[in-house]
């Protein structure tokens, strides 16, 4: 192992590549030479890659997003310590930002800064990296809704705005779907507006004959449940849902913590029938376990594990 890591500093020292080692040679901090492209256009923002994955600094991304829809508004609180981050607002652009190309990472630590988004706190990784805060794109786009993608033929970042989820075989999901608005964003709104509020249910389901997202979560004794168009992100229904009964709090979670809605879709979708159809979905906890359960046309349901991607039980 260690011979491989030699080998490995010698190599990107030879090609000229910027390395920061600390934690006595445990982790390796290099200049990312991979293109980044937004929405088809390249966007001049440079990172860092760690651990093979890769880390930019907040604000920049903020910057690049800030004509699109997935902008969001990004600040320090120096009395609480935290990264605050408001989805929907425009970021007023530094003159530090966008400038960071090829800059060696002289100082590198790992964040313990907490982040809050809409007044949640998220679990994001970061590291500290020259006194500027920096996560893992991927993780940025999963809690912000934008999509990440990589193409490994020219080495390129790809970045979507408009996060539109890709089409799962075998099926017409896709006619339900559609995704302009991301579960992530549809999530966003429900926490923007009942920002003390833990969620206990997400179900993707048709309501009157449009397909809607309604999400369900408590505040202290009180449920409340909202129906969000997936077209528009437009509310068409909130509202006070009764009182929460003990142990309710038990059956909350955090969307960061679940896998993506698609590769859920594929995994239970594996034990479909070929021109079987997807009709609604709804994620939540059930026996102390996250749970995501796909009801198709046929009658089949499929129960996912919502963390892991493990089929728990079919039932036809």
């Amino acid at each position: 192992m260690k011979k491989r890591r030699i080998l490995y500093l010698a190599l990107v020292m030879m090609l000229g590549i910027s390395v920061s080692v600390f934690a006595a040679g445990k982790l390796e901090t290099i200049n990312s030479e991979q293109k980044v492209v937004l929405n088809d256009e390249t966007v001049n923002v440079a990172g860092y890659m760690i651990e093979e994955s890769n880390y930019y600094k907040i604000r920049d991304i903020a910057a690049v997003l800030n004509n699109t829809k997935a902008k969001f508004n990004v600040s320090y609180n120096p009395e609480k310590k935290t990264v605050e981050i408001v989805t929907g607002e425009n970021y007023m652009i530094e003159n530090a930002d966008l400038n960071s190309s090829k800059v060696e990472a002289k100082s590198v630590m790992k964040g313990n800064q907490k982040v809050f988004i809409n007044g949640k706190e998220a679990n994001l990784q970061s590291y500290l990296i020259n006194g500027n805060n920096y996560f893992k794109l991927r993780d940025l786009g999963k809690a912000l809704a934008f999509e990440v993608d990589f193409d490994n033929t020219t080495k390129t970042v790809l970045m979507k705005s408009d996060f539109i989820s890709k089409t799962v075989k075998h099926n017409d999901y896709v006619e339900i779907s559609g995704y302009n608005i991301a579960i992530n964003k549809a999530y966003n709104i429900f926490t923007t507006a009942h920002p003390n509020a833990k969620v206990t249910e997400i179900s993707f389901e048709k309501d009157d004959g449009v397909y809607v997202y309604e999400i369900e979560g408590i505040e202290g004794k009180t449920k409340y449940e909202m129906k969000i168009d997936k077209n528009t992100g437009e509310i068409i229904k909130d509202r006070k849902d009764g009182i929460a009964k003990q142990g309710d709090t038990k059956k909350t979670f955090d969307l960061s913590e679940v896998k993506s809605v698609e590769y859920l879709l594929n995994q239970g979708l594996k034990n479909a029938g070929k021109d079987d159809k997807v009709k609604e979905w709804k994620l939540s906890i059930d026996d102390g376990k996250l749970v995501f359960d796909i009801e198709l046309f046929s009658g089949l349901e499929i129960e996912v594990n919502g963390l892991s991607g493990e089929i728990m039980d079919i039932d036809d």
